[in-house]
């Protein structure tokens, strides 16, 4: 297969990144096949996008039905919520229901490829990899791309090909590792950050002032947290503890408790910032 043969996209969740990377593939020229669960959640995916000139909303379709939506679909790429469990049961899903010659991309923004493909086929895995894009999707200007224990030097070319016809630059990371590149160096910033805030050194909008005009970035880390979700930040950085069992990667409690409010950043309208 070549680059120029995939032209349909299938995007297994509808939520903020997905419907963001459903944006970018179509504005590009590619089909997109946006499929989610949940009805409420394709509605509000497909209100959003259809506000938005730029996209041409008319090249993406919305879908409950998974197998029906992706059945010729030439690359596929999960977005769903950061729980091992459940993207192993949809990978299974996706290696049962796609076309031979379909790859199957994660973005997930923790979970190495490998760890994904426990009930993935031995013909598929070779076509499988990760394809992390970043928050917000349509400024960020790179694409990491994991080759995992499976994936073929084909597939990890079709995809850095595919990232340049989106106009973004594909990382390519030698090792299938959590977290990748771009995260783990945000998780340390994020850890210091909430530390900061816990030992009442300054206010939340002061440490993101010397973040942004000290350190040149484009946004702080609260600001940060509020854009990615604060459930999605928790999830993750618990995810690490767990797995690593290290203290310092421990969550603060403050964090948890904000999503049991239901304060999860800028699509609850409240988090550390108000919106």
């Amino acid at each position: 297969m070549r680059v120029e043969d995939i032209k349909k996209i299938g995007i297994i969740g509808a939520g903020v990144m997905g419907t963001q990377i459903g944006e970018l593939f179509a504005q590009k020229g590619f089909r997109v096949l946006m499929v989610d669960v949940n009805q409420d959640v394709l509605e509000r995916s497909q209100k959003e996008t259809e506000g938005k000139i730029f996209v041409a909303p008319s090249r993406i379709s919305w879908h409950l039905d998974l197998r029906e939506a992706i059945k010729d679909a030439d690359l596929v790429v999960e977005t769903i919520t950061e729980n091992l469990d459940l993207k192993i049961e949809v990978f299974a899903q996706l290696d049962k229901y796609s076309a031979k010659h379909t790859l199957l991309a994660s973005n997930s923004s923790a979970f190495p490829i490998t760890w994904l493909l426990n009930k993935v086929s031995e013909e598929r895995k070779p076509k499988c990899a990760n394809m992390h894009f970043l928050n917000p999707v349509e400024i960020s200007q790179i694409i990491e791309i994991t080759k995992g224990e499976y994936t073929s030097d084909e597939t990890v070319n079709l995809l850095a090909g595919i990232t340049r016809k989106l106009g973004k630059k594909p990382v390519i990371l030698k090792k299938d590792t959590p977290g990748f590149i771009v995260n783990r160096m945000i998780g340390a910033l994020q850890r210091e950050c909430y530390a900061m805030l816990e030992e009442d050194v300054a206010s939340v909008e002061e440490i993101d002032e010397a973040i942004r005009l000290g350190l040149w970035l484009p946004m702080g880390i609260f600001q940060l947290s509020d854009m990615i979700g604060l459930d999605v930040v928790y999830s993750s950085m618990k995810w690490m503890y767990d797995v690593f069992g290290l203290e310092y990667l421990k969550p603060p409690d403050f964090l948890k408790e904000m999503v049991e409010r239901g304060e999860l950043g800028m699509k609850t309208k409240k988090g550390f910032y108000t919106y």
